[in-house]
């Protein structure tokens, strides 16, 4: 089973109204990817690549980062 971080990266662009769970892909790395989707464009979760391939995903272990609230929409 994955960890989810509810709490390092809430993203501001989100409402209440919402229809469906989205989940993105980006080819950009940790850091770069965090910025992207806390801008205009958001997500639900981002599940990034581990530290041994992206030198900047802050932990060893995967952590899947929850950037918006289930019940809000993103």
């Amino acid at each position: 089973m994955l960890n989810i971080d509810y709490t390092s990266h809430i993203s501001p662009a989100q409402n209440f109204r919402q229809r469906f769970l989205v989940l993105h892909y980006t080819a950009l790395n940790f850091a770069d990817s965090i910025v992207a989707l806390k801008g205009d464009v958001s997500a639900h979760y981002l599940v990034p690549t581990l530290k041994s391939i992206d030198n900047t995903y802050p932990n060893n272990d995967l952590v899947v980062y929850s950037l918006v609230d289930e019940n809000h929409r993103a």
